[in-house]
């Protein structure tokens, strides 16, 4: 911003952000707060930093009520990648310490980012293998998709006709296959996913995590998020016909 605020407080009593700073600051009292905006899970957080540059990160729930849901996100976000995370209770909050990742965002049209982000996502969801999914709840979803593809306004009637042709030969290779419910993130996607400098992929922000969920969501929402990169309302359908930025990426990831 081209502005600056200052205000002087005095001897004004101890505010939670100045006993936050204390406690948690580890002598550092520059920082960056973020607000979430993802309803009641959302989140405040403060981005330590130490001659301008991040250590450590302090979360908490925005609503006293809901701190029980980042409660368990944290849990998850430690356990998926191996961290660190402490705990502490400020005026009846939950606070949460994380480790600092140094890396860089998943980039979109780089092949390697993408192999290292999936063979990450192919590892977790082999580690958090569920019970088969039944052939009755695939045909459940097929339908629902039907349904769905019914109230899609300006497609054709013969294009409905071959997805639902598609969809339905999808669903029983998925039978023959007998795949099995995973754990699944939720918010599969490129600005979720650091690879720092030795090539480890950290995944972030679990707060969509289900504990039995459906094993190609994750994989599909990567892809189509990273799809939508080109420089015209055209290049979505582009990527996935093959003319498109993010084609030739595509078509390495799928062999």
């Amino acid at each position: 911003p081209s502005f600056l605020i200052f205000a002087y407080k005095g001897q004004a009593k101890e505010t939670f952000e100045d006993k936050l700073i204390r406690r948690v600051g580890r002598g550092n009292t520059s920082f960056i707060k973020r607000s979430g905006t993802h309803g009641i899970v959302s989140k405040i957080i403060y981005i330590f930093l130490k001659n301008g540059k991040p250590t450590h990160i302090a979360k908490f729930s925005r609503f006293r009520r809901y701190q029980k849901h980042i409660a368990v996100e944290e849990k998850i976000l430690a356990s998926a990648n191996n961290l660190k995370i402490e705990e502490l209770d400020i005026d009846g909050r939950k606070i949460f310490i994380e480790p600092f990742i140094k890396g860089r965002i998943c980039q979109t049209l780089s092949l390697t980012d993408n192999t290292q982000a999936i063979q990450w996502l192919v590892n977790y969801k082999k580690s958090h293998r569920g019970k088969t999914i039944d052939s009755k709840n695939i045909l459940n979803q097929v339908n629902k998709m039907s349904v769905l593809l019914d109230k899609l306004p300006d497609l054709s009637n013969s294009t409905i006709k071959t997805a639902k042709i598609r969809i339905s030969k999808f669903a029983e290779e998925l039978i023959k296959q007998k795949i099995s419910w995973t754990s699944e993130h939720g918010d599969f996607v490129k600005t979720n996913i650091i690879i720092n400098n030795e090539n480890k992929v950290f995944v972030l922000d679990w707060e969509f995590y289900e504990h039995q969920g459906v094993p190609l969501w994750d994989l599909m929402m990567f892809f189509i998020h990273n799809a939508r990169v080109g420089p015209t309302p055209d290049s979505f359908a582009n990527n996935f016909t093959g003319n498109g930025q993010y084609s030739s990426i595509l078509k390495n990831m799928w062999r």
